[in-house]
């Protein structure tokens, strides 16, 4: 397969974000094979499927160990029933609801479900729905740029069905949900999670899967997940990004890889601090692009932002032109 990748600059302020090298960098895709699941409560039917933890703090970490809390999701669709499931499984040393009238997302500990069903290229609206035990909400939809989303006016909760268990130091929330989309082999679906948990000595932490905030906001800041199935061969892909200059010793944070048949398959997969991404994909024919998500953390983007309108200029005229070109066999 020949998978070439052209790096095309939509926010040049992106290039000069950094960040760390680590040994393994956490997946933005997981995959969904066909499975029969009943939504109960019980795990038995999900244990020969992978797990996704969640485990990202894109606002700081103040968990002490695994026991004060660890997290991670399975996945799996059914083609007859047009189903799609999760089962979330969160030790937690406590499980604090609050039923008062002033309940809200960040009162409490609640579970956070993103998605963006149609999952365009171009751009499409999210879905947030928030749950647990005894709360239930989700984002306005009426003030959603897609308009689709803002005739729909607010999510479809007759479309999921829940059951969570809560024992001693774990919860389980099992769930399935039924799209507007067909799902069957070869579709990609924008999703993600946060773990809102909050304690009675007051810490407060966001947990999610992919390591972003403002998620409904922006569909570039969920997960993919991709329908698949036993005879569906994956392959990996990876590559290297090369400047045109050697002045620059910084990377952008992610890649964004797309399926040139199909403008509703993509996914982002993140650029280690040597300029290396590495992800495996069904097996395709596909390109990249720069992914426009800036991240927060970037001085450098606020120093653009605070630099005169004349300086700003020679910074578009020096990034917009460093990008290599190339191409990668795998």
């Amino acid at each position: 397969m020949i998978f070439q990748k052209k790096y095309l600059l939509f926010i040049f302020s992106l290039l000069l974000c950094s960040h760390d090298l680590f040994a393994q960098l956490p997946s933005e895709t997981a995959f969904a094979y066909p499975a029969n699941i009943q939504v109960d409560g019980k795990l038995d039917d999900w244990k020969d499927i992978e797990k996704y933890p969640i485990n990202q703090f894109p606002y700081g970490n103040n968990i002490q160990n695994k026991e004060d809390f660890e997290a991670f999701f399975q996945v799996a669709y059914s083609k007859e029933l047009q189903e799609l499931y999760f089962a979330v499984t969160i030790q937690d040393q406590e499980n604090l609801l609050d039923q008062t009238n002033e309940a809200s997302w960040n009162t409490q500990d609640t579970y956070n479900f993103y998605i963006d069903e149609k999952h365009n290229r171009e751009g499409s609206g999210v879905i947030l729905y928030t749950f647990n035990e005894v709360f239930e909400t989700n984002n306005d939809l009426t003030k959603s740029w897609d308009k689709e989303l803002r005739e729909q006016k607010t999510a479809k909760w007759e479309n999921i069905d829940k059951k969570i268990i809560t024992e001693k130091g774990k919860k389980i929330i099992e769930f399935k949900i039924k799209l507007d989309r067909k799902l069957e082999n070869g579709v990609a679906i924008g999703m993600d999670q946060m773990i809102v948990d909050v304690d009675t000595d007051e810490n407060f932490e966001m947990i999610t899967w992919t390591n972003s905030g403002g998620k409904s906001s922006h569909v570039g800041r969920l997960g993919t997940l991709i329908l698949t199935d036993e005879q569906t061969k994956l392959v990996k892909i990876k590559g290297k990004i090369d400047w045109k200059v050697d002045t620059i010793s910084v990377y952008p944070q992610k890649i964004r890889i797309y399926n040139l048949n199909q403008n509703s398959f993509w996914t982002n997969t993140l650029i280690d601090s040597l300029g290396n991404f590495e992800i495996q994909m069904p097996k395709g024919n596909y390109e990249t692009e720069l992914q426009t998500t800036l991240r927060a953390c970037s001085s450098f983007y606020f120093f653009f932002l605070l630099a005169p309108l004349f300086m700003r200029f020679k910074i578009i005229a020096k990034y917009t032109n460093a990008l290599a070109e190339s191409t990668v066999f795998s």
